[in-house]
């Protein structure tokens, strides 16, 4: 990237949006510290080699998450319409690219509506390419939701929830005879309540303690009634940032070998 090139400020929005990201992968990992100890064990011995563990958290999802979240969205959004703007302008386009926005829709006709209207200054070539990310409801790379959500965040804070624990290290007593069991995930249905069914070593018997000994990350995932609903917000809005980049990259390689048509 150079500052001579047009699609310049969209790298530095992706980057910037990965920041975001980053943020919010460090914090996923210090609310999981700060929440402590919650684990609820079973008040009696191992039945049938598994006993069933509940986690609880004590606090709701803290609001910075949230204009994190945001920020990241806004951020990986906005590079897709400088690259829609530059494509319309010199030497690219035949506009001044007022007009031009990355255009996306409620569905494939939609999309092709605002693509004639709002990219008509965009070659042919460049059209191809907004054509292939498929940016309507369904579209293989999220982008039509990503518009919403972005939407959404102008109105409301998009605030997340957790989808799922995931428990690394847990050290037990069982009988007295103490166990590291492995990696679990804890599932929850309203993001403050999580269970998981543990097994235990062939032989292990008697009552069940907590060895103070664990390790643990919450999965933030996108909250209910929100587009992506469910959907871990760290891998999805990375993997819409790489989507980003490499429509970046094919902006760049047409801006180095302009078509004619």
């Amino acid at each position: 990237m150079t500052y001579g090139s047009p699609f310049a400020g969209a790298t530095v929005k992706i980057h910037r949006g990965r920041q975001h990201l980053a943020d919010l992968r460090r914090a996923e990992h210090e609310f999981a510290l700060r929440e402590g100890t919650q684990f609820l064990l079973p008040g009696g011995p191992v039945q049938d080699g598994k006993f069933n563990v509940t986690y609880m958290t004590q606090n709701l999802m803290p609001l910075e998450f949230a204009t994190v979240v945001g920020d990241s969205v806004h951020n990986i959004r906005t590079a897709f319409d400088y690259c829609a703007v530059a494509l319309t302008k010199p030497p690219l386009g035949s506009g001044d690219g007022i007009r031009a926005a990355f255009p996306t829709g409620e569905n494939p006709e939609r999309f092709q509506s605002f693509l004639r209207t709002i990219m008509h200054d965009a070659s042919v070539s460049a059209r191809l390419m907004l054509e292939r990310l498929q940016p309507y409801p369904g579209g293989k790379y999220l982008l039509r939701e990503l518009h919403e959500l972005d939407l959404a965040d102008k109105h409301n804070l998009l605030i997340p929830s957790i989808s799922k624990l995931k428990v690394y290290k847990l050290d037990v007593s069982i009988g007295g005879h103490r166990v590291a069991l492995g990696p679990q995930d804890f599932l929850s249905q309203d993001g403050r309540v999580f269970n998981a069914t543990v097994s235990v070593p062939p032989g292990a018997s008697g009552d069940v303690k907590l060895d103070g000994q664990f390790g643990m990350n919450f999965e933030i995932a996108f909250g209910p009634g929100q587009p992506l609903q469910g959907r871990p917000v760290f891998e999805t809005l990375s993997q819409i940032s790489e989507t980003a980049s490499r429509f970046v990259e094919e902006c760049e390689s047409l801006h180095r070998n302009p078509t004619t048509d």
